[in-house]
């Protein structure tokens, strides 16, 4: 009896030491990764010569260029603070038009379902999709002028 409570107690020490991925953000990485796990899940992932830095001490560790969705080619970046993965933003290369975010909102709410909100904005147009796994899709294009298009993995606010 005592050696199956130790086996037990030593069983439970693995799993709470081991690091508990939560939801998936996008294709097979999850929050919480570390950069070797992403990296390992995502071999054409590489070091950027310089990272880019964002709010709340978060920065684009990894990257993979030239990645093409629907005849567009995105450059994908890995977010990542404390060495964890915090999100993953993917910004489209070239100037892409209106059309091409009307395409990848067809897409998105394919894989999604329909979306929380969406619409014009002052700046352009935005969409966004809380999916049932606790993550937050986001596409934002800003406008005829700019002509920046983005799409955006995160956890869902709480």
């Amino acid at each position: 009896m005592k050696m199956r409570q130790i086996a037990i107690g030593l069983i439970a020490a693995a799993f709470l030491s081991a690091p508990a991925f939560a939801q998936t953000l996008w294709q097979n990485v999850s929050f919480g990764m570390s950069i070797e796990d992403v990296r390992a899940a995502q071999p054409d992932a590489i070091l950027p010569t310089e990272p880019d830095e964002y709010a709340n001490e978060t920065r684009a560790e990894l990257h993979i260029p030239d990645f093409t969705l629907e005849e567009l080619q995105f450059d994908v970046g890995f977010l990542f603070r404390g060495g964890k993965l915090t999100s993953v933003s993917m910004a489209a290369e070239g100037k892409p038009a209106k059309i091409d975010y009307d395409r990848l909102v067809g897409m998105l709410r394919n894989q999604h379902g329909p979306e929380t909100s969406g619409g014009k904005t002052v700046l352009g147009y935005e969409t966004k999709w809380d999916n049932a796994n606790g993550v937050t899709v986001r596409i934002i294009y800003l406008s005829e002028y700019t002509r920046l298009l983005r799409i955006g993995y995160a956890p869902a606010p709480a």
